[in-house]
């Protein structure tokens, strides 16, 4: 999207540019600096940013994902961006926070604590439908729990286990017609469900 806006819409100073954008005079907005990975408002750590338009009364939290420690940068990753920093060889151990008289003491363990459980894919009451144009064995659904902490987490769809997959990585279950309903289960007892129609 940046790619096609640098294309699409020249910059100021440009034969064509139009005019610094402000948002109109009734709206009630002001500018504040964001970190561009997390979005929320950028803290001295934070290795890129940029101004965007924000509503007045919105109160942006300062952002929790860039911490400066002994080592240099660290960047805590939310549990659904985990596995994709993996892939993308970004990660890092998760540091353990520790505040006392309003200083923050990181110290580098690999996770913070493991204290929830939910389903991230499929969505609690989506609707998925099936193409006729492609092979069915294409058509399959990503399943992914997200966990504070790794760990692994049992599948169990309409009654049927799936087996036990590491929260970090996603299974696949193949398309089928009908109501359906996934559970996942870790091993500290919790549990989430989502309800899905697949037609």
């Amino acid at each position: 999207m940046l790619a096609a806006e640098r294309r699409a819409i020249p910059r100021p100073g440009e034969v064509g540019a139009p005019d610094v954008a402000v948002p109109d005079a009734d709206m009630a907005v002001r500018t504040g600096e964001i970190c561009t990975m997390s979005g929320m408002a950028a803290n001295p750590w934070c290795p890129t940013r940029r101004r965007e338009w924000v509503a007045a009364d919105t109160e942006m939290l300062p952002c929790s994902w860039h911490h400066l420690t002994d080592d240099g940068l660290l960047t805590i990753w939310p549990a659904e961006y985990r596995q994709w920093a993996f892939d993308h060889e970004l990660d890092r151990p998760v540091p353990e926070v520790r505040e006392s008289a309003g200083v923050r003491d990181v110290r580098d363990v690999r996770h913070v604590r493991a204290d929830s459980l939910r389903i991230s894919n499929p969505p609690d009451g989506a609707t998925y439908l099936i193409d006729p144009t492609l092979r069915r064995e294409f058509q399959t659904l990503a399943l992914r729990a997200v966990r504070s902490a790794p760990g692994l987490v049992e599948w169990i769809v309409d009654g049927r286990a799936l087996g036990n997959i590491p929260s970090e990585q996603a299974t696949t279950w193949p398309l089928v017609p009908g109501r359906h309903k996934f559970v996942a289960r870790d091993a500290d007892g919790r549990v989430a469900e989502a309800t899905i129609v697949v037609r």
